[in-house]
């Protein structure tokens, strides 16, 4: 999808946004990008060798 979280975050801040047929949407900018710009609070990342039982890999 990416080749880093900057990435990311540019895709997210095109995509992302109020939808106006959308009751639901929030008429909000997206700030994917801005949230990488300060410092970072603790987050935690996982990769999951195996699939969950029922999900085919791949």
């Amino acid at each position: 999808m990416a080749r880093s979280v900057r990435d990311l975050a540019l895709l997210m801040d095109a995509v992302a946004g109020p939808d106006p047929m959308d009751a639901t949407s929030l008429d909000l900018p997206p700030r994917f990008q801005e949230a990488l710009e300060g410092p970072l609070s603790s987050s935690a990342s996982g990769w999951c060798g195996r699939p969950s039982p029922g999900i085919a890999p791949g």
